[in-house]
């Protein structure tokens, strides 16, 4: 068999070749030129005796030769072994072309690729904050921070909202450089985010700059995003939260109108709602409790520290609400209360429209 490909016989010419074969010589010669004319047959030439063709038996002195036989002789076993034997031959022929055609064909495709690696895109922050794309309004994401809360670039994931997030990004901030977003991005983002800060609690503003490579790739916007200083959000945070949503004392704002639900005692489910409807609770602020303080929702020290702040709030038509929210934060250092207002009554309802003035108003 050629080692060429081009030269091996193709798979037709050799089942082409084996059709001859089994017509046999006869038709061989006539497709040659050498048919027999019509009317005349074609002598048969005595046979050369062999251990497969014993020589024909002479009769004894004195008896007659046997009869011969009438009629069509059978075919010879002989003739029937040659031609199988030349079928077989050019069936191993084709089987080891088409073998051969496989192995090349799999040889090719398990060779070595030689073609250059792709290059992977830029990544818009680089490969240290590891996101694929640049971050959008809304986003909320999971950051692991290497070497402390914002004392180096951290590793970040985008996630849902509902999942726990460490940050958000509140804007992004176009900038006409990459040197630009480098030397006034943080003050940058810490104006448009000063107004939300100051409405929540431990939290800070933080600028995400594109990455050199980022930048040629064309990454133009400064991230401006909000995280926890302590603990993680448990949700949205600002106008990304929505009417009717669960709030937590991490993810609320001073002005938020809540109404609750008890669930058992000292323990309350609150809900975010339309300030411009009647509502149980408001939000006025928030303080820190000591570290010496205890989580106990039935404290009445937290009451006090929130009359304290905001006492002159408290009146004949209206008390303060004292708000502490979760054990397992309050262990990991998020010690706020959230002191809002309410009716004098369990159940009563403040009336449409805000009773608190919030920073920036």
């Amino acid at each position: 068999m050629a080692k060429d490909p081009a030269q091996r016989m193709g798979g037709d010419e050799a089942m082409h070749q084996l059709a001859e074969l089994a017509a046999g010589p006869r038709a061989a010669r006539q497709r040659e030129g050498s048919a027999v004319p019509a009317g005349e047959t074609t002598p048969l030439q005595p046979e050369e005796p062999s251990a497969s063709r014993p020589p024909l038996a002479v009769s004894p002195p004195g008896q007659g030769a046997p009869a011969a036989k009438t009629g069509p002789q059978p075919r010879q076993p002989w003739r029937s072994k040659i031609l199988s034997a030349r079928v077989l031959a050019v069936i191993a022929a084709v089987l080891v072309l088409i073998g051969g055609g496989i192995w090349a064909g799999a040889t090719l495709l398990s060779g070595p690729d030689t073609r250059a690696p792709r290059a992977s895109p830029a990544l818009p922050y680089g490969d240290e904050v590891g996101l694929m794309r640049e971050l959008r309004p809304g986003d909320c994401v999971h950051a692991s921070w290497p070497a402390g809360r914002f004392k180096d670039l951290p590793t970040l994931k985008v996630v849902d909202c509902k999942t726990n997030p460490d940050g958000q990004v509140l804007d992004v901030n176009a900038t006409t450089s990459l040197d630009d977003a480098r030397t006034n991005g943080q003050g940058i983002c810490r104006g448009l985010l000063r107004d939300t800060v100051r409405k929540m609690v431990d939290v800070q503003s933080f600028a995400l700059v594109p990455s050199a490579a980022g930048w040629d790739n064309g990454a133009r916007n400064t991230a401006c995003l909000i995280f926890g200083k302590t603990v993680s959000f448990r949700g949205p945070v600002t106008d990304y939260r929505k009417i009717g949503d669960p709030i937590s004392v991490e993810t609320s704002s001073i002005g938020d109108c809540v109404d609750i639900k008890k669930r058992a005692e000292h323990d309350y489910a609150f809900t975010l709602v339309d300030c411009n409807k009647p509502h149980e609770l408001q939000g006025l602020g928030y303080v820190r409790a000591p570290d010496s303080v205890k989580f106990d929702p039935g404290n009445a020290v937290y009451h006090d520290l929130c009359a304290r702040r905001y006492g002159s709030y408290k009146s004949s038509t209206r008390d303060l609400f004292a708000w502490i929210d979760a054990e397992e934060t309050w262990n990991q250092g998020f010690r706020f209360v959230m002191c809002l207002l309410a009716m004098p009554e369990e159940g009563q309802k403040l009336p449409p429209g805000s009773a608190v003035r919030t920073p920036g108003d």
